[in-house]
């Protein structure tokens, strides 16, 4: 989302945060840990070994494993898959095909895009369509209970599921901190009367030379990055910073987590990559009108990437973290954090692959396989010394 901010940018979130149905009084972390560069360096290399591959056929050619929009390890190593226009699918432990989840359509009980999926770890699935505002709720036999409509603001920016409902997050470029802008994390739940919790955080603006950023954002801007625990606690990434904080689910801050990336530069020919793709979007006869906005897309560019660009927050209450991609081994880092803030290792994973849910002994990924489509492997992290 592009964001106009009186000559900024809205790109990463600080530290400083307040909590509890819109007060903003500000509350201290419980735990800050810090993890300098030496404990980074120090970090044991985590061996991923399969255990088992979920396949599955495609209702849509040509998908990618960024068309996952989630993959969520239920009970007794059932797995729900959904996909980009697809409706959510079901997998036993042995990964064979159970049952759909809902259906597509405008109807009672029918959802448009599961941009968002939600699981309470028994019986109960959430699933968040933003075309119209609605979660919808079912149990894991694909019965439909209950739809709870979802209020956003204008600076809504996303929204990820939780155990009760949906996390959702906006941006509030008219409202200042300093420097800063202030963002909102609203905890949606699906029980009957309750109130909408709210996180305000503060956002951080990096800045351009005239604030004019339509209709295309700089390349390798920070992102906010965030997920939901399997107990309703949420971690939220900057991006641009070595932040990373944690909230119980009751929405209090619990844990902070300063961890010395080492920065990476962006060189040209990142840049020149990064204009290709961008420029293979367009079809040829928009290439002239395009060209103007991402040349100086790439010349707003700032000088590193972001230092994270996802974070998962697994069963077992440990932290993945992906950094930047390394463009030129095509391959990314990831590194897993215990709760508490101790470092737990890191692994090397192909840019396609994505974490999604599990524990450390039981990891769900996507990535692709052999055919060249995406498919769901279980792995399981043994710890081996650094090289």
């Amino acid at each position: 989302m592009l964001l106009r901010v009186l000559g900024h940018i809205t790109a990463i979130i600080l530290t400083g945060c307040a909590i509890g149905d819109g007060q903003t009084a500000s509350e201290p972390f419980r735990r800050e840990v810090r993890l300098g560069r030496d404990a980074y360096d120090a970090m044991r290399h985590l061996r991923l070994r399969p255990i088992q591959e979920v396949r599955w056929s495609w209702e849509k050619p040509r998908r990618r494993t960024d068309d996952i929009q989630a993959a969520i390890a239920g009970r007794n190593g059932a797995l729900f898959i959904a996909a980009k226009g697809e409706v959510i699918r079901q997998f036993n432990a042995r990964g064979e095909y159970v049952r759909t989840i809902g259906g597509l359509g405008v109807d009672s009980g029918e959802y448009q895009s599961a941009d968002a999926v939600g699981y309470d770890g028994g019986s109960r699935i959430h699933i968040f369509d933003a075309s119209t505002l609605q979660l919808l709720t079912y149990d894991t036999s694909g019965q439909y209970i209950r739809t709870t409509r979802v209020a956003v603001t204008p600076d809504y920016v996303g929204a990820r599921g939780a155990p009760d409902g949906l996390i959702t997050l906006s941006i509030s470029p008219g409202e200042h901190y300093g420097d800063s802008v202030k963002g909102r994390l609203f905890a949606v739940s699906t029980r009957p009367h309750t109130k909408t919790r709210t996180i305000v955080v503060r956002a951080g603006a990096v800045r351009v030379e005239d604030g004019d950023l339509q209709p295309m954002r700089p390349f390798f801007m920070p992102r906010p990055v965030w997920n939901v625990g399997y107990d309703g606690s949420i971690v939220y990434a900057a991006g641009g910073d070595e932040y990373i904080t944690r909230y119980d689910s009751a929405g209090q801050p619990d844990v902070l987590i300063q961890l010395a990336v080492p920065p990476v530069p962006v060189s040209p020919a990142d840049i020149e990559r990064e204009m290709a793709r961008v420029l293979h979007q367009f079809s040829d006869s928009w290439h002239a009108r395009a060209r103007p906005y991402i040349e100086r897309a790439a010349n707003e560019s700032p000088r590193t990437q972001p230092l994270f660009t996802d974070i998962v927050a697994l069963n077992d209450s440990s932290l993945w973290i992906r950094e930047s991609p390394i463009t030129v081994a095509d391959s990314v880092r990831w590194d897993a954090i215990a709760f508490d803030g101790r470092p737990l290792g890191f692994t090397m994973m192909p840019v396609t692959s994505h974490i999604m849910s599990g524990s450390m002994q039981h990891l769900l990924v996507v990535e692709v396989g052999r055919d060249g489509a995406p498919h769901a492997v279980w792995y399981t992290a043994d710890t081996e010394e650094a090289p």
